[in-house]
């Protein structure tokens, strides 16, 4: 089900871009499936809380269309890909991807646009010296326990006692 969804403070905008999608969904060649497309418009208290509602909804493609889109890139926290500038629309859905197959569905929230790094291979690497587990030993028994992972709390207290 696609998805495409205004958020803006300007009710003025808004009110336009309501108009002029309904008088252009009529005309476009595929007008059936943008017909079926979820479409919405969020008018937000203010820009901050539009940034919030799009770091929700998590887009495929969000396009940041500001006079200074600089404060507003700053705040974007789950999207697919990023687009700024006056014309994104028409570069979204061609050549300046900056990822070619993007979070869909709202999974920007919680996943990265695929790309190169999806496919490598990671491995974490943690080194605690006796004066760190000296300082974390509290801590992480505590978390073992509360876990149920009560042989892991037994290895650090076994360590403890080294």
């Amino acid at each position: 089900m696609a998805w495409a969804v205004l958020v803006t403070d300007s009710p003025a905008l808004a009110d336009a871009v309501e108009e002029a999608f309904t008088e252009l969904a009529h005309r476009l060649e595929r007008a059936e499936v943008v017909r079926a497309a979820r479409c919405s418009i969020v008018l937000a208290g203010s820009m901050a809380e539009a940034m919030d509602v799009a770091n929700e909804f998590g887009p495929e493609h969000l396009e940041i269309v500001a006079g200074d889109p600089e404060p507003l890139l700053a705040r974007v926290e789950n999207a697919g890909a990023v687009f700024v500038g006056p014309t994104p629309p028409c570069r979204s859905a061609t050549t300046d991807r900056p990822q070619p197959h993007a979070a869909t569905a709202g999974t920007a929230r919680f996943s990265s646009p695929l790309g190169v790094h999806t496919f490598l291979k990671r491995t974490s690497v943690a080194r605690v010296d006796a004066a760190g587990l000296a300082e974390l030993q509290e801590a992480a028994t505590t978390l073992a326990r509360m876990e149920g992972l009560t042989a892991h709390a037994h290895a650090i207290e076994v360590r403890r006692d080294d």
